[in-house]
């Protein structure tokens, strides 16, 4: 478990903005892990099985959120998740990119994400905080999420993504 943990938080992390939930989460995978470890099949991978309780944890977590949880299409999910189990790639990579990706971000886009995300706003909330219609800022979020993973995934190959 310790082992795979990085690799769990840097995917929490990227599905889920709030830091507090994140570790929330990750505590939550862990007792389930712990509780149902006797159902392991060892002869599969350890970390596709914990991944797996991660991902519907985080599903479990969207759900609980309604529309304050980030609205990733099912492919953007699907990356997240085989990048996360990807032994190829360290989280700490991961989150790294993820850090240089937000900051690349314009100022009035980061405002946005920090919004939404940080404050738990819903779409409708933000909106009238930002003095904006609900349209945009759904349309500027889907961009944006677009732009972080297509970042993140530059970054993990060394090109250095301008957003």
């Amino acid at each position: 478990m310790m082992a795979v943990q990085p690799r769990l938080r840097a995917y929490a992390r990227i599905m889920i903005y709030n830091p507090s939930d994140v570790n929330d989460l990750l505590q939550e995978v862990a007792t389930i892990g712990w509780q149902k470890y006797e159902q392991y099949d060892a002869s599969r991978s350890f970390d596709a099985w914990i991944m797996g309780i991660a991902r519907n944890c985080v599903f479990e977590y969207m759900r609980d959120q309604g529309k304050r949880a980030c609205p990733l299409t099912s492919e953007a999910i699907e990356l997240l998740e085989s990048e996360a189990v990807d032994t190829s790639t360290s989280a700490s990579d991961i989150e790294q990119a993820l850090d240089i990706c937000l900051r690349k971000l314009s100022a009035k886009d980061h405002r946005l994400v920090r919004t939404r995300f940080e404050q738990s706003e819903t779409n409708r909330g933000v909106s009238k905080l930002l003095g904006l219609s609900e349209a945009t800022v759904s349309r500027t979020l889907n961009r944006i999420y677009a732009q972080l993973l297509l970042c993140i995934k530059q970054q993990e190959r060394g090109m250095g993504a301008k957003l």
